[in-house]
């Protein structure tokens, strides 16, 4: 193989290479936020529960509050659902 054609080959080699590296830092990029974004959640979740905690002892309805943890665990389940594709 001559200068030339070998010079070609690494280049190639190290754009192609390049190119992997900066899909994999995406792809760890986008789990991070989803992970973020999970957690927030889960402290919402918690937060929310405590308020039903609270409602209860005034005798007051949770039934609001219930379907936004109800909605709130789904959130979370999507969220962990794409960080395990992004995984595997």
């Amino acid at each position: 193989m001559d200068i030339w054609a070998n010079c070609v080959f690494w280049n190639v080699a190290i754009c192609l290479t390049f190119a992997v590296f900066l899909d994999l830092c995406t792809d760890i990029w986008c789990v991070w936020e989803r992970c973020i974004s999970a957690l927030q959640a889960q402290k919402e979740i918690l937060d929310t529960e405590l308020d039903i905690i609270a409602k209860q002892n005034e005798g007051a309805d949770t039934s609001v509050l219930r379907m936004r943890v109800a909605e709130l665990k789904r959130e979370v389940s999507a969220v962990l659902f794409v960080i395990l594709q992004k995984i595997i």
